[in-house]
């Protein structure tokens, strides 16, 4: 939702006015931009995931995890 999906040229520069003639529309983008790359790309977010992944290689490895994830 932080975006504009285009497919075309035209689209694109229909897209790119629109967003530019709405301080709203920018501002909406922002928004959902910034609260998207805090729930999946920040440190912490990465850092969550990365660690679920060696969880779940863990047990499918050992049978279990091998460390508490607390």
């Amino acid at each position: 939702g932080g975006g504009v999906a285009y497919r075309t040229q035209e689209e694109l520069l229909t897209a790119l006015k629109r967003i530019a003639g709405s301080p709203e529309l920018r501002a909406e983008l922002g928004e959902k931009g910034y609260s998207a790359f805090l729930r999946l790309w920040c440190r912490e977010a990465h850092l969550k995931t990365y660690f679920e992944f060696l969880e779940v290689a863990a047990e499918k490895k050992f049978g279990a995890q091998m460390w508490p994830l607390d």
